[in-house]
């Protein structure tokens, strides 16, 4: 047991020992190991007696007393080998070490730093940040301010950024903040159901994620301020979208809408000279170069790819529609009907007696499938005397409403069946009394 003066003064005791081993351990016999135990505690490491023997290891710790005035001074073994555990003490001392205590000032110099809050703003915005209570200032990262070393720049991000600024005084002390500048993206959008028409259609353009809507250009529009709106241009125009959106953010969008132009078709068929014919041309026009045409339906063509099929004559009526492409154009269609042939009948009479007596008074034209007409009398001296588009117009024999004399006059008829013949007859008219 060792006794300690207290007083206000604290120790470091060192403790010291020189130690052997007896019996070597290479006998297989176990090795000395050491720690000193103070008040009944094991303190510092412990310590393997492996030198030969003969030879004295120092073996010491140091220990700080604190408030102990006593000190227990203990050296165990913790090698609890029956054999070789041996070894041998000598010059056991224990001595102060003195410390001196002294004391410095040091004063910590804050500043009061402060920064902008956090906040939101719309994209494409911008908002001033500010930063106070230092000398100079340092902002990062730098994308989206105007400036990095100013107290108050202005910061228009394009996402949510934190910025972080430090502050520095005039004593070289440092203090940071960071501000994070939220950004609200747009929940403005537009759809639609197609992206390019045909010239004089249209297209339907909805948008969505706004509390207000503003289309422009209002031309063309079915509705310059709904969500769905209609529009017909007639060529390429983009519509830009403003509107209020969800975010509180005066938002904008827009969406282009192409125009095609429309080929310019013409569908006919070819008057057939011969009203017996078992075949119809059919004929397709346009001032568009390139173009190609397609016919439906094609089974009774001769070519449904070609502008002048040849259609067979049929016992119906049938429509034939041919479309014209040109490239990426629209496509424009036109449509013919052929009838079925018919044998035409057409004739007038050789003679009339117009006197009145209500027997064959009136010259008419007689016959069947007729479609048009045109009938031409002529006297002797190649004089027209009487002219008539109507079927069911005749010569009464008169001419400026004078009766014509007996004489042998001169007949022309032109007729046009429903199926496009052509009939042309010359012939003498008898006029009697």
């Amino acid at each position: 047991m060792v006794s300690i003066y207290s007083g206000n003064t604290k120790h470091i005791l060192r403790f010291f020992s020189l130690v052997r081993e007896l019996v070597s351990s290479r006998y297989g016999y176990g090795t000395p190991e050491l720690q000193f135990k103070i008040n009944g505690t094991l303190i510092g490491t412990s310590v393997y007696i492996t030198a030969a023997p003969g030879i004295w290891k120092r073996f010491y710790i140091l220990w700080y007393s604190g408030p102990n005035t006593t000190a227990g001074i203990c050296i165990n073994d913790l090698v609890t080998a029956p054999m070789g555990n041996d070894f041998s003490l000598d010059d056991i001392s224990f001595k102060p070490s003195c410390i001196s205590e002294d004391s410095v000032y040091i004063k910590i110099d804050s500043f009061p730093f402060t920064a902008s809050p956090d906040t939101s703003i719309c994209s494409g915005q911008s908002i001033a940040l500010n930063a106070v209570g230092a000398t100079t200032y340092n902002w990062s990262p730098a994308t989206g301010l105007s400036c990095t070393s100013c107290s108050n720049p202005v910061a228009t991000p394009i996402n949510t950024t934190t910025y972080t600024v430090t502050g520095t005084n005039a004593t070289g002390c440092t203090a940071t903040k960071t501000v994070t500048v939220g950004v609200k993206e747009s929940s403005l959008n537009i759809a639609t159901n197609t992206k390019a028409i045909c010239n004089d259609s249209s297209a339907i353009l909805t948008a969505s994620g706004g509390v207000n809507y503003n289309w422009n250009p209002s031309s063309d529009l079915s509705c310059d301020t709904c969500a769905t709106t209609i529009v017909s241009p007639h060529t390429a125009t983009w519509y830009v979208l403003t509107a209020l959106d969800t975010n509180g953010c005066l938002s904008k969008d827009s969406i282009s809408i192409g125009v095609f132009n429309s080929v310019s078709l013409h569908a006919a068929r070819q008057p057939n000279a011969e009203c017996a014919a078992t075949t119809v041309q059919l004929l397709a026009s346009s001032p568009d170069l390139n173009i190609s045409y397609t016919w439906s339906p094609g089974k009774y063509l001769s070519d449904s790819t070609i502008s002048n099929p040849l259609a067979m004559s049929q016992e119906i009526p049938i429509t034939y529609y041919v479309i014209g492409r040109v490239g990426h154009d629209c496509p424009a269609i036109d449509s013919v009907i052929v009838y079925p042939h018919k044998q035409a009948f057409v004739d007038f009479p050789t003679g009339f007696s117009p006197n009145g007596d209500g027997h064959n008074d009136i010259l008419y034209v007689r016959g069947s499938n007729i479609a048009t007409l045109n009938m031409s009398i002529f006297n002797r001296w190649g004089q027209k005397v009487f002219e008539t588009n109507d079927l069911n117009k005749g010569w009464d024999g008169s001419f400026n409403g004078s009766p014509q004399p007996v004489d042998i006059y001169g007949c022309l008829l032109k007729v046009t069946t429903l199926d496009g013949c052509s009939i042309t007859k010359k012939g003498n008219i008898t006029l009697l009394k």
